[in-house]
């Protein structure tokens, strides 16, 4: 017999000694077993005011066997994790009669005890049951009832819900009791716990596994300024095999301004254990959209000294979501060829100098900040179409003259410096220009369109001698209308002036030309 419980108390010694985390065999839960190896022995109830406790504060007997220890109790510590069961084992019991037996358990959050035996009222054991050396043990996933009879096995056996749930969802690390009674006089039958008892804990597994972050499918985006646009991507997951679906963190949320250019975004997620993931997509924020021009137009310049060329202004508009960076301008002659040029930045004019009545066509694209270049904007034809002060076009009253001025392009001109003196010129564009020769003897004179007063002008400038230039200009007429300009002179000038006279030296009309594509 002493040999068998020898061989006894080395397994017993044995499983108290299996580390937390590890356990007698393999098993991916974790397992920590505390015991207490002190003998308690079991005293029946008939043996209750013998026994130190029997005695109630009052001095009257108390008619209940306590266990010896009361309580027996075992010290855990460095328990983490989550437990998945416990079990309460009593090692070794010989009892040939357990009726009566009430086990109360102390735990750390519980410190007044807590029903371990699942029997309604008080909580004892009503059979007749018996254990000859042997383990009994109770489990919280167990729903086995203790026998009512014979000998008892090892089980498990359940637990009262309350003790069940303290050892599930309480901090088992702290100092726990157990409680052992009789309150059914078997005859002076007591019992013995020859091994004392212990407390096992299954843990969940370490959770080492981060969680699966999903993103959107990387994706290019049109800019829609040059900021960039604001972009809306389907929302990112997580799921993790322990804590179930989690919102990932992303480092440029969905619906802000994303900058031109690539953006890698990173979305990341980690989970109780502290396991982090990580994955990313990205961002293209892109000009694919070329940029558009309107048509050339082709304007004088007002105030321009012509010494026997027009000046003329070549003009367009373009527009692009994200910039400019210049336009593609190109002219050709009758029978010539296309020549090359740039106009950088964001200019949208370029004045050039043609003889007069020169024809010719121009074309314009713009380059955008992203190099797309857009469609060529062609105009038809062009002419620098000039009119002499002596075509045909114009009629004079009478107190004109003929005369000449320096650099004239005929040499010839019209003067006059009789009041009301009026010329008259018919012609069909979209703009005209006066070209006259300022001096410190010209005097002033009303300008009207079609009939209807437009400006005075004034000729005067502190010069003797001058060349020709636009002294009027006026633009935005129908091309397709015939017009007429009226100059009326006023037979007088301004102040500083020593002079009356009106010079026409010749007219210069313009047209916007069509677009060719």
């Amino acid at each position: 017999m002493k040999r068998v419980i020898s061989s006894l108390l080395a397994l017993v010694i044995a499983l108290s000694l299996v580390p937390f985390g590890a356990s007698a065999t393999p098993n991916p839960n974790p397992t920590a077993r505390f015991t207490s190896f002190t003998s308690i022995t079991q005293y029946d109830a008939t043996t209750g005011c013998g026994i130190p406790g029997g005695m109630s504060s009052q001095g009257a007997c108390v008619n209940t066997g306590r266990a010896d220890p009361y309580p027996s109790e075992i010290i855990v510590s460095g328990v983490t994790g989550t437990v998945l069961s416990a079990k309460i084992t009593l090692n070794y019991v010989n009892h040939s009669n357990l009726n009566g037996l009430r086990a109360t358990v102390a735990t750390p959050d519980y410190p007044f005890g807590l029903g371990l035996l699942n029997y309604p009222g008080s909580g004892e054991y009503t059979g007749t049951g018996s254990a000859i050396d042997s383990d009994i043990n109770f489990e919280t996933d167990s729903t086995t009832p203790m026998p009512e009879s014979g000998e008892i096995p090892i089980g498990p056996y359940e637990m009262a819900s309350s003790a069940a749930t303290a050892m599930l969802q309480g901090d088992p690390n702290g100092t726990w009791g157990l409680y052992l009674e009789d309150f059914i006089d078997n005859g002076g039958i007591n019992g013995t716990i020859s091994f004392g008892w212990r407390i096992e804990f299954t843990m969940a597994a370490a959770d080492t596994t981060a969680p699966v972050v999903t993103v959107p499918d990387s994706m290019t985006v049109e800019a829609t300024d040059a900021n960039g646009t604001i972009v809306t991507y389907d929302a990112a997951t997580a799921l993790d095999d322990v804590d179930g679906v989690l919102t990932p963190d992303c480092t440029v949320a969905s619906g802000t301004l994303f900058p031109l250019g690539d953006t890698v975004v990173y979305c990341s997620a980690t989970d109780a254990a502290l396991n982090s993931a990580s994955t990313k997509f990205s961002v293209t924020v892109a000009d694919r959209i070329a940029p558009v021009v309107t048509k050339p137009t082709m304007t004088t310049m007002p105030g321009a000294a012509l010494n026997g060329m027009v000046p003329v202004n070549l003009s367009w508009s373009g527009s692009d979501a994200v910039g400019m960076t210049g336009y593609h301008l190109q002219g050709m002659a009758p029978e010539g060829t296309w020549g090359t040029g740039y106009v950088p930045g964001t200019a949208t004019s370029k004045v050039f100098r043609f003889p007069a009545n020169f024809t010719f066509r121009i074309r314009v694209r713009a380059v955008d900040a992203a190099g797309n270049l857009g469609a060529w904007k062609t105009s038809t034809w062009l002419t620098t179409r000039v009119i002499e002060a002596d075509d045909q076009a114009v009629t004079y009253s009478t107190g004109w003259k003929t005369g000449a001025i320096f650099n004239s392009i005929d040499g010839m001109t019209r003067k006059a410096t009789r009041q009301d003196a009026t010329a008259t010129v018919e012609f069909q564009g979209t703009s005209i220009s006066w070209v006259s020769a300022r001096n410190s003897m010209r005097g002033m004179a009303e300008v009207s369109i079609d009939g209807v007063y437009i400006e005075t002008v004034d000729l005067y400038r502190p010069l003797t001698n001058s060349v020709p230039t636009i002294v009027f200009n006026h633009s935005g007429l129908n091309p397709d209308e015939s017009h007429s300009l009226t100059i009326k002179v006023l037979g007088q000038g301004n102040a500083d002036s020593t002079g009356t006279a009106v010079v026409i030296d010749h007219f210069i009309v313009g047209n916007t030309g069509g677009l060719i594509n």
